[in-house]
């Protein structure tokens, strides 16, 4: 077969691929990354994209099957949602693990092993972000396929908690009915103790966008919705959900907007706020001060003020730190200091590190907090907690940290994404000459 090739997978990639290496030819040892397949394959791949010293290629056919299961969703192989379901969960949890080890290769001691923490590999996400085909042969809504960015259209996902897969039906249910437009666009679903809400951007004629939004929040589940046409903004019921949990030992209830952040995988968050409280736990006497950046509505903030009396928690978006103060004024709880500020410009965090914070916080989104990094490394914090859904972005930043004098105390990693090459990071710093003194 014209350019195919015969490899010999060996692991797993953070893009999602299967690597190997070539078997035969002129270019055998040949780094080779194919989707579908799985360590322990060898397998015919029709090569796509030859680079010096790697190729890309798509899987032709299983010669030697390594250690794989059968995928449970149906549109695995052309929904981009999930790469890995056709690999067990213990190998999933191996490569991940190595994956985070080689990225902190340098940075971890000898001694320190990478585990990665895990929950349900099935109805977990509370959250998802979908592409929306409207009009045409085959409307509703979907992940962007595997190998392309065409919408494979869904009428529910197994990984979605069962409220919100069923949302995900109604949603394609209602977008079949609009039949006089044909566009593109894009939906936020969010499922809470609550009940269901979205939020949708799509170019709708007028009279649509308040139509979907009602037949949304009508449904059973809903609790509202809302669309964005383009012109203006149609809400129908409540835009935001509730989350009631129970972590540091007292209830408290997290509020969300729509279209705001959330993390998608209350198991996983849950066990997070439990590790970050333990790694702060012995400073807690001391009435620590903390500055928490990229704080959302809450998550991470609400549970730091019930152990610390000093919390200044910053946030780009004016419209999440709004929520995050109703959220803490239902709490009860009156010490929060928090305010909009632009997280991309470290010129803007000057005040507030000048405040000298003995604990720093930062949850920053995928492409990390690199702009900050030199700025937080030398703001004298005798501690700074880096969660991060890319560990690559992460143990970039690091680097910088360490630089600064800043050592890895401790290295989380958790499956807040089963079957996808994502993971979640908690990485605890110590300023150098604490760290190691208490080592």
């Amino acid at each position: 077969m014209h350019n195919t090739t015969t490899v010999r997978f060996f692991g797993l990639a953070f893009g999602g691929e299967a690597v190997g290496r070539e078997q035969d030819g002129p270019h055998r040892g040949r780094i080779v990354f194919a989707f579908g397949a799985a360590p322990g394959d060898l397998a015919r791949i029709l090569l796509v994209r030859v680079h010096k010293g790697h190729a890309f290629g798509t899987l032709v056919e299983i010669l030697e099957p390594g250690d794989r299961v059968s995928p449970f969703c149906p549109a695995f192989g052309r929904c981009g949602g999930c790469q890995w379901q056709h690999i067990p969960l213990h190998i999933q949890h191996r490569e991940k693990a190595e994956l985070v080890r080689r990225g902190f290769r340098g940075l971890l001691a000898d001694a320190q092993e990478v585990v990665v923490t895990c929950g349900e590999s099935v109805s977990y996400r509370s959250r998802v972000r979908l592409a929306l085909r409207l009009g045409g042969n085959n409307p509703g809504c979907g992940f962007r396929g595997l190998s392309n960015r065409d919408v494979v259209t869904v009428d529910g996902c197994p990984v979605a908690v069962p409220a919100l897969s069923q949302g995900i039906a109604d949603l394609t249910q209602q977008l079949r009915t609009l039949t006089q437009v044909s566009a593109s666009g894009t939906a936020v679903l969010m499922a809470g103790d609550t009940g269901l809400t979205a939020s949708i951007r799509a170019p709708l004629a007028p009279g649509l966008a308040s139509q979907l939004a009602h037949n949304l929040a009508m449904r059973p589940g809903w609790v509202g919705a809302c669309v964005d046409d383009g012109r203006s903004v149609c809400v129908a019921g409540d835009p935001a959900v509730e989350w009631v949990s129970h972590e540091a030992g007292m209830p408290w209830v997290l509020t969300v907007d729509a279209d705001g952040f959330a993390q998608a995988n209350r198991q996983i968050t849950k066990t997070i706020i439990e590790d970050l409280l333990a790694a702060l736990e012995p400073s807690a006497v001391s009435k620590t001060s903390v500055l928490e950046l990229f704080c959302g509505a809450g998550t991470f903030t609400l549970p730091l003020l019930s152990r610390f009396s000093s919390v200044m928690a910053l946030e780009g978006s004016a419209k999440a730190v709004e929520r995050l103060r109703a959220n803490s004024r239902r709490a009860g709880m009156d010490h929060l200091v928090s305010a909009v500020v632009d997280l991309s410009t470290p010129a803007q965090l000057v005040p507030y590190l000048n405040k000298r914070p003995e604990t720093i916080v930062l949850d920053p989104p995928r492409e990390g907090a690199q702009p900050l990094m030199t700025s937080l490394g030398q703001s004298g914090a005798s501690t700074i907690v880096y969660i991060s859904c890319d560990h690559t972005t992460a143990a970039r930043d690091i680097r910088i940290l360490a630089a600064c004098g800043y050592g890895v105390a401790t290295l989380k990693v958790y499956d807040m994404f089963p079957h996808t090459s994502h993971c979640e990071t908690l990485i605890v710093l110590r300023k150098r000459v604490a760290f190691e003194t208490s080592t």
